[in-house]
């Protein structure tokens, strides 16, 4: 693959991407970088060929920004298999910027069992940092 074709590719993404971007609306505050910073971290992730390679990607970036659920649908599925997929979607779920709607990226995954994993991971996190005293409804 030449640059030129590189650039083409990635432009065309970016161009698809905002097509798509439209049916979600991204959440008060979350800037207008990192909308536009996405489509090119996820063609770098598309491209890498090993998990632990992708994984390394991932963790970079996580400490500096958040992610649509859309976005970490998006993410999920640049991994092959589903046990790659719920290591990532629990990843990504406390820097997930609109939390309510992260079933969306639970559709990334084959399985309903699978699903029901992440479902019960994310309630458990949510315990965890619930201040201690509170009642939950």
């Amino acid at each position: 693959m030449t640059f030129s074709s590189e650039k083409r590719e990635i432009e065309d993404y970016i161009k698809q991407y905002n097509k798509e971007k439209q049916k979600y609306s991204r959440p008060h505050g979350q800037g207008q970088r990192e909308s536009q910073d996405f489509p090119v971290f996820l063609f770098r992730l598309k491209e890498t060929s090993f998990t632990s390679e992708k994984m390394k990607l991932l963790d970079t970036v996580l400490p500096h920004r958040r992610f649509t659920s859309l976005e970490c649908k998006e993410i999920a599925n640049t991994f092959s298999f589903d046990r790659e997929k719920k290591e990532v979607l629990k990843k990504l779920y406390p820097h997930v910027s609109d939390p309510q709607h992260y079933s969306h990226a639970l559709e990334a995954l084959t399985f309903s069992i699978d699903r029901k994993e992440i479902q019960n991971y994310i309630e458990e996190y949510k315990e965890s940092r619930r201040p201690p005293g509170t009642v939950r409804y």
